[in-house]
């Protein structure tokens, strides 16, 4: 959801439909490891992605698992 920009936490809650308690434990960790950065307004909190590199990373991976998956499903459906 962030690779279409800044989102406030209660959007993220919203948008995704987990309790705020795993969305903010995600965010805090993705912050510690410096993928995301953080602006405060007020009360509330924004977040954003440090660099685009980050959608890189995670496209890869999204579609090396589904390659993964894929492979696993043949051999599985291969057996029949």
């Amino acid at each position: 959801m962030l690779r279409e920009g800044e989102k406030g936490v209660s959007e993220l809650v919203q948008e995704l439909e987990v309790p705020q308690s795993t969305v903010s434990r995600h965010l805090r960790t993705m912050r510690a490891k410096g993928v995301v950065r953080a602006r405060r307004d007020g009360g509330f909190t924004y977040y954003q992605l440090t660099s685009n590199k980050a959608l890189t990373a995670y496209d890869a991976m999204h579609d090396f698992a589904a390659e993964i998956f894929a492979y696993r499903s043949e051999l599985v459906g291969g057996d029949k």
